[in-house]
Formats: structure tokens, C-alpha cells, sequence
């Protein structure tokens, strides 16, 4: 059951570690600006949320919460790979906080580019999904169109974020946190792709089981 563990720890607790870099980038900026009071509360809830899944993901990964004990069943397998399908986009999500912040208190500043960023993440991993149920086999469809759709997506959402790259209101160097989260989202991708056959291995030994 190689690849059930695979899927319970992908190695995104690990690459995780731009989240304290990305953290204390952003405390650095706000030190500096001395724009404390002016951050957005959703910035903080978020900061909050992020800290807590960092604090899971190592939990889980290594089985201090909701190890499996041995067990081998769907239930997990699915609980695993959705926690850290989230867990992974919080990872590029973390350093596009490098614009956000630098932005607050900004004029110019307009939290409908943090609500489309989200979808951006959103649309990403939706057709990161279709491409593995396809490419994968994990639900034995064969209809490659899908999957054509599901790389589409993919490749829709890294031009979303090149576009904020070079539209989005900027001060100093700001805009440069949505480069970053283009390059970590990319390799985000590779890890979840990966966990995503992984998964597919791990659901037909379980299915095989029974």
C-alpha cells in the first residue's frame, strides 16, 4: 500500500516551508510600511486558516491525527487526498499575500482581486481533476476530451495569474507576488498530479481487496 501513503503524505508538508517564507516576507513588508491596522481582516483569517492547516498537514503526515492505524478503505484515501488538495493551494495562495499586503491601505487597493484570485486557484485544480480522472483512469472514463478540457484549464488559470501579473494596481514591487504564485502554483500541480495517480493505484488495491 505504497501509494495509499503516498496520498496521505505527498510531500506538500515539506515544500510547505515557502508558507514561513512567504509569512515572514509579509510581516517584513508590514514592519516597514507600518500598516498594521490598515490589513484587511479577511488577510488575518486567512493567515490564521493557513497556520492551522501548516499545523494538520504535519499531524497527519506524520500519523499524530487521523492515521489510519493499518486500515486501508476509501474513507481515508478520500479524506487524505482532499485535505491536501487544500492544503497544496494554500501553498501558492501564501505568496500571493506578498501583493496583498504591501497593497493594504493602498488608494488603489480592491479586495475583488483577492475573490478572483481564489477563483483562478479554483478553476486550476477543477481542471487539474478532470485531466487525472482522464489521463489516470481513476473513475475508468475515456473520454479525452475531458481531459483536453482539464489541461485547458490548467493552462487558463497560470495566464489568469500572468495577466494580474501585469494589470493588477501595484506599489513598489507588489505585483511580483503573483509571479511567484504562478511558478509555486506550477509546481504545486506536479505534486498533486502525482497524488492523484497515486490515489488511482491506491483505490484499485483497495477496491481489490474486498
Amino acid at each position: 500500500m505504497e501509494s495509499f501513503y503516498c496520498v496521505r503524505n505527498p510531500y506538500l508538508t515539506r515544500s510547505s516551508v515557502v508558507n514561513f517564507i512567504s509569512i515572514f516576507l509579509c510581516v517584513f513588508i508590514v514592519k516597514i510600511k507600518d500598516n498594521f491596522d490598515l490589513i484587511p481582516t479577511y488577510i488575518w483569517a486567512y493567515i490564521i486558516f493557513s497556520l492551522i492547516m501548516w499545523i494538520l498537514s504535519i499531524l497527519i503526515s506524520t500519523g499524530y491525527l487521523f492515521d489510519n492505524k493499518g486500515k486501508f478503505n476509501l474513507l481515508y484515501l478520500n479524506f487524505y487526498l482532499i485535505f491536501n488538495i487544500v492544503f497544496g493551494l494554500l501553498i501558492p495562495l501564501n505568496t500571493s499575500l506578498i501583493y496583498f499586503i504591501q497593497m493594504s491601505g493602498e488608494p488603489n487597493a480592491d479586495m475583488l482581486y483577492w475573490y478572483i484570485n481564489l477563483v483562478i486557484l479554483i478553476v486550476n485544480i477543477l481542471g487539474l481533476y478532470l485531466f487525472s480522472v482522464i489521463e489516470f483512469e481513476i473513475y475508468n472514463l475515456k473520454n479525452k476530451i475531458i481531459k483536453y478540457i482539464g489541461i485547458l484549464l490548467v493552462i487558463c488559470s497560470e495566464l489568469a495569474l500572468f495577466y494580474l501579473y501585469i494589470t493588477a494596481p501595484t506599489v513598489d514591487e507588489a505585483y511580483k507576488g503573483f509571479m511567484f504564485e504562478g511558478l509555486f502554483l506550477f509546481a504545486v500541480d506536479l505534486i498533486i498530479a502525482r497524488m492523484f495517480l497515486h490515489y488511482s493505484i491506491a483505490k484499485d488495491e483497495i477496491n481489490g481487496m474486498d
